[in-house]
């Protein structure tokens, strides 16, 4: 990448953060917020997120450590 996109792209970046609002810049979860409804939206949308990946993620290293001990 040239040096010029790459100030262009911080340019960019920084004018974003400049014209939005600062609600934007952080969710009421990261404040601890007890706001009942998003806070447990949040929770479960997580949950659900690393229950997926996780499902994913764990028959593909199986059948990797499976390929690794027929290749010995």
């Amino acid at each position: 990448m040239t040096h010029a996109r790459t100030i262009a792209r911080i340019g960019v970046t920084l004018g974003l953060l400049a014209v939005t609002e600062s609600v934007v810049h952080a969710c009421p979860v990261c404040f601890q917020i007890e706001d009942a409804h998003l806070t447990s939206g949040v929770r479960a949308a997580v949950g659900v997120l690393m229950g997926v990946t996780l499902a994913v993620v764990v028959p593909v290293v199986g059948f990797a450590v499976k390929v690794a001990r027929r290749q010995k």
